[in-house]
């Protein structure tokens, strides 16, 4: 019996780390998109952002410098146009400054130096009121702008096919490993039963075999199961050495 309960403990033990391992498997490979999914999240998007109010910040600078007088020298509209490209100086550094902490690509340094430059250059020609030279530095900036911008879109979307690639390959993998393990499961659970089995009808057949040979007679008993026929088998078998016995 003691052999039984360890080929059963053993069966069991067998399925349940089959069933773990593919836990343990799922739960990896889903920490990994997720964590490249965060990484996608947390970096480039956060530097499209920026970019993007930076381009809206411009674009809010540019139609006030356009619409007004500023550039023709009304001293009328000066002081409120002053504050206004104050105001708009003030977000546009603060997002320039979060976008120099977001450095996350190659060449993205570069761009972003660039787009600095561009921004004092462009800056200087609003305060110097350089008509021509404004709206150069206007279009030079907004070009980088839009170059940054355009780096961290391109990025996202590789990152997201590249994330999809990654998700497919798993889903694949984790398909062949459930194929697999369920396999291997039902082998084990088509075959543990006979590998309990199989020791206790054989035992059951020798007994009977021994009795026959030793009385001369079939030896038939009913059970719900095997073990309680062998326990039959072996009450049958003590009473008729013990009937034996008594005669002698």
């Amino acid at each position: 019996m003691k052999r039984i309960k360890t080929k059963l403990w053993l069966g069991l033990g067998i399925i349940f780390l089959l069933s773990f391992l593919l836990f343990i498997i799922n739960m990896i490979s889903n920490q990994t998109i997720s964590n490249k999914s965060k990484s996608l999240l947390e970096d480039n998007y956060a530097s499209v952002k920026y970019t993007f109010d930076m381009l809206k910040i411009l674009d809010d600078m540019n139609l006030i410098m356009l619409e007004s007088s500023y550039l023709n020298n009304d001293p009328e509209k000066d002081y409120e146009i002053s504050e206004m490209i104050q105001k708009f100086n003030k977000e546009f550094q603060e997002k320039l400054e979060l976008q120099k902490q977001n450095i996350t690509e190659i060449g993205e340094q570069k761009m972003t130096e660039s787009l600095e430059h561009d921004y004092e250059f462009f800056l200087k020609q609003v305060k110097e009121q350089n008509t021509e030279l404004y709206i150069t530095a206007y279009d030079n900036l907004r070009e980088n702008i839009l170059n940054l911008y355009n780096l961290n879109i391109q990025t996202l979307e590789k990152k997201n096919i590249d994330i999809q690639n990654k998700a497919n390959k798993i889903m694949s993998v984790h398909k062949k490993i459930g194929i697999l393990v369920l396999f291997l499961m039902t082998v084990l659970a088509t075959l543990l039963p006979f590998i309990l089995i199989n020791p206790i009808e054989n035992l059951a057949i020798r007994i009977k075999t021994f009795y026959r040979e030793k009385f001369n007679k079939e030896l038939e008993v009913e059970g719900n199961h095997e073990l309680e026929v062998l326990e039959n088998l072996f009450e049958k078998v003590m009473l008729e050495f013990t009937e034996k016995k008594k005669d002698i």
